[in-house]
């Protein structure tokens, strides 16, 4: 594997590459029904979505190895969307 222009990948891990953004607008006014309001993650129960980003430079888009460093970055991301496939009784 190359690696010109390096990282995102740095750990193992989903949030070593990723970060997840609450966006206000897009959450639930409270959490669902059923649920604690003071649960300790009330704040991931009242969102709608899920949308995980990671920081590029053109450096690492347009560089040799980028399909590389893309295919352990979406790697890293597989148990997090595992996850949400299974919650949602979907295939993954």
């Amino acid at each position: 594997m190359s690696t010109a222009g390096r990282p995102p990948p740095k750990g193992t891990g989903f949030q070593d590459t990723w970060s997840l953004d609450q966006d206000e607008d897009e959450m639930l006014k409270r959490v669902p029904y059923g649920f604690d309001p003071g649960h300790p993650h009330a704040d991931d129960l009242r969102m709608k979505s899920f949308i995980a980003g990671a920081s590029l430079n053109q450096k690492q888009v347009t560089g040799s190895g980028f399909d590389e460093m893309l295919a352990v970055m979406y790697a890293k991301a597989s148990g997090f969307t595992r996850f949400l496939c299974n919650a949602l009784d979907l295939p993954f």
